[in-house]
């Protein structure tokens, strides 16, 4: 019985030494296989993450060099103190321990057969281990085929996204980092949350997020304030070089309190505070998108400065008509 065992055992462990050497002569060919990776969007609206297929040819030979299998082998006893290592996870270690185990083989002649039936009977299932990852190594060569994997990973990641979807249904969860203003630009200086005007610079600086719907308060900080500072909301298309006030915007001039605007408003001069916002306090900007309102908080009170916004995407905006002295800060 053990003899059989014996043969079996070699039988299996030449095949493998026959398909070591056939991936050992890969040489310089490359495969072409499909890969899947999870991105995600800049917004979540249509789901946060979604899955893009990607074919790509890499070298027969890095893809080996980086197979691995956490790898669970039988540990026969080492009878005759052979020290093999059962620890396998790469093709070379593949390699190295069917080779020692065929060389092996053989001392069992030597032994009782019932006591090497059983020892025999572990090293026949190592070896067949063994094939099936060569084979599995062998595989990962074939070029990719139709079969695509796409649709099935989609409706896992779509259903983290639906999960996902309920916390932003809370009005006081946003998407993304904490916004900034988005620079470089000519008329400020800027310093991520920070902004103060350049003299002598026209143009607007805008946040680096924009709404379109929902309810958004802005805090901003005003450091110090000795000239004109029109702030407010504008759409993306605002002049970096020259003011949009009166013709792109909608805004308030902390210096009184008055609101200038372009259409359909056109604004000039509008009271609304009836004040100036002084440097080292706090002005609150409410966007309500749903509603198409402006409204600016304060000294705990509100004044709604604006009604009937168009619906576009609107920021936040920093206007500078060639004034300086007017830092602020988005809270």
């Amino acid at each position: 019985m053990s003899d059989d065992l014996i043969s079996e055992c070699k039988t299996i462990g030449t095949v493998n030494l026959e398909m070591i050497a056939r991936i050992n002569q890969i040489g310089d060919e490359t495969t072409m296989f499909k890969n899947y990776y999870v991105q995600k969007r800049d917004e979540p609206d249509q789901g946060l993450f979604f899955v893009e297929e990607v074919v790509e040819e890499l070298p027969r030979s890095s893809l080996l060099e980086n197979w691995k299998k956490v790898i669970t082998l039988k540990k026969p006893v080492d009878l005759f103190n052979d020290k093999l290592n059962y620890n396998c996870s790469t093709f070379q270690d593949i390699t190295k321990l069917n080779e020692s185990m065929l060389g092996v083989i053989d001392k069992f002649l030597f032994l009782d057969p019932k006591r090497a039936q059983s020892e025999l009977e572990k090293f026949k299932v190592n070896f067949e281990i063994l094939q099936q990852c060569l084979g599995e190594v062998e595989g990962s060569f074939h070029n990719v085929s139709d079969f695509s994997k796409l649709s099935t990973y989609q409706v896992e990641v779509d259903d983290i996204n639906n999960r996902i979807k309920q916390v932003f249904l809370n009005p006081d969860v946003i998407w993304g980092p904490k916004m900034t203003w988005a620079g470089p630009v000519t008329s400020h200086t800027i310093n991520k949350n920070r902004a103060s005007q350049i003299s002598g610079q026209y143009g607007a600086v805008l946040s680096t997020r924009g709404y379109s719907t929902g309810i958004h308060k802005f805090n901003i900080r005003v450091h110090s304030r000795t000239s004109t500072c029109m702030l407010g909301v504008a759409p993306i298309g605002v002049s970096r070089t020259s003011y949009n006030y009166s013709s792109n915007g909608f805004y308030m001039n902390l210096a009184d309190g008055s609101l200038y605007s372009g259409a359909p408003f056109s604004y000039s001069n509008r009271q609304c505070l009836g004040r100036a916002v002084t440097g080292g306090t706090t002005i609150v900007i409410t966007l309500d998108c749903n509603k198409h309102t402006l409204t600016y908080t304060y000294e705990g009170k509100d004044y709604l400065a604006y009604e009937g916004l168009p619906n576009v995407k609107l920021f936040l905006s920093f206007d500078n008509d060639t004034t300086a002295g007017t830092e602020i800060e988005i809270l």
